[in-house]
């Protein structure tokens, strides 16, 4: 058999490092260990009161884990049989209060199970099965804005009435995002370095006051400051990548495959998922089909592949009839503007807490 010369190309991705879900228990990291067949695994938990963690190997009795640590060892037998562990695990909160119980079942296939098989490969311990989520980040670390108890003030004074009659996190976001899309109509325009030096709500009341024009660098802090000053989870996302290795200072342009965007993202604690709203784009969330809402990265892949965008849709606001729509991407009136942000080579820029 003849091959052809190749490379191997490995696909990485830090998705969920990045799109991080609340969870009560979950898994932060497995580790081999010296001495014999043992590993260690670390717990982590959402939970805000969180006492310690409880644990069982094999239904014996409980254990209790102040910091997450469970140490598992296997015994080399020499023997070709594999050997099963199945560990559950509780959080435990202050008052005493449990979470469901989570499942971990980590087994050892030893060498002599492969060479009874006539096959020279090592031992392997493997995570077989678990409902446990592997989580190196959790939705605060990306949570950046504490806003002041002024901002506070300054948030439920302008837009508290119009939240009144809303409930869930992307309802009340969908309202807050009207709210600054109207009140920043008219406005818009190549905002000045004055204006970008200003906090997020001064830049607010100086575009309103007519001394100078906003544009997504401005409205997307406005937006997420607001939803965090009201109580909704909110970061701030950046996209660009340059394609030139000089710095711009050098010659007075970039050259660019994709513009430049500031866009935002808010986190649902009642779906328990990110959701991308672009109050810039006047879009307040998007779907494929009926599914839905969608992250940001979610629509990056989307929208770049045809068998996919033709499903997409988009929820819309219109400024000058006050109307929400749903409108396909194929025909929606911002269709060009988020070919042109979102193209397949687009870098997104999230930040994360030290």
């Amino acid at each position: 058999m003849n091959e052809t010369p190749y490379r191997i190309v490995t696909f990485e991705s830090n998705l969920w490092e990045l799109y991080p879900r609340k969870e009560d228990v979950y898994l932060e990291s497995v580790n081999r260990l010296d001495g014999g067949v043992t590993i260690e695994l670390w717990a982590g938990s959402s939970l805000e009161d969180l006492s310690h963690f409880t644990f069982s190997v094999n239904s014996e009795d409980e254990q209790n884990s102040r910091d997450g640590r469970i140490v598992l060892r296997f015994v080399e037998r020499g023997e070709a049989i594999h050997q099963e562990t199945l560990t559950t695990i509780q959080a435990v909160t202050g008052d005493g209060s449990r979470s469901r119980a989570y499942t971990l079942n980590v087994n050892y296939y030893p060498r002599a199970l492969y060479a009874a098989s006539g096959q020279s490969a090592p031992g392997w311990v493997i995570v077989r099965k678990t409902d446990l989520a592997f989580a190196r980040t959790q939705p605060g670390d990306f949570l950046l804005i504490e806003p002041t108890e002024e901002e506070r003030m300054f948030a439920n004074s302008n837009w508290g009435s119009q939240l009144q009659e809303t409930t869930g996190d992307h309802d009340r976001a969908t309202s807050l995002a009207i709210a600054i899309i109207k009140g920043l109509e008219g406005c818009r325009g190549i905002p000045s370095d004055k204006i970008n030096a200003l906090s997020p709500f001064d830049q607010y009341d100086y575009a309103r006051a007519g001394k100078g024009g906003v544009a997504c660098e401005n409205i997307g802090p406005v937006f997420s400051l607001a939803c965090n000053a009201m109580d909704i989870p909110c970061r701030v996302l950046s996209m660009f990548r340059s394609h030139q290795d000089r710095a711009p200072e050098e010659e007075g342009w970039e050259l660019r495959l994709s513009e430049g965007h500031v866009t935002t993202e808010i986190f649902s604690r009642d779906l328990n998922q990110w959701i991308w709203i672009d109050p810039n784009f006047y879009i307040l969330g998007a779907f494929l089909g009926e599914e839905g809402p969608l992250t940001m990265l979610e629509l990056h892949l989307f929208l770049n592949n045809p068998n996919r965008a033709k499903n997409l849709r988009l929820k819309c606001y219109d400024p000058d009839t006050d109307e929400i729509s749903m409108e396909p991407y194929t025909t929606c009136g911002m269709r060009d503007s988020l070919s042109n942000y979102f193209k397949q080579d687009q870098f997104f820029h999230f930040r994360l807490k030290e």
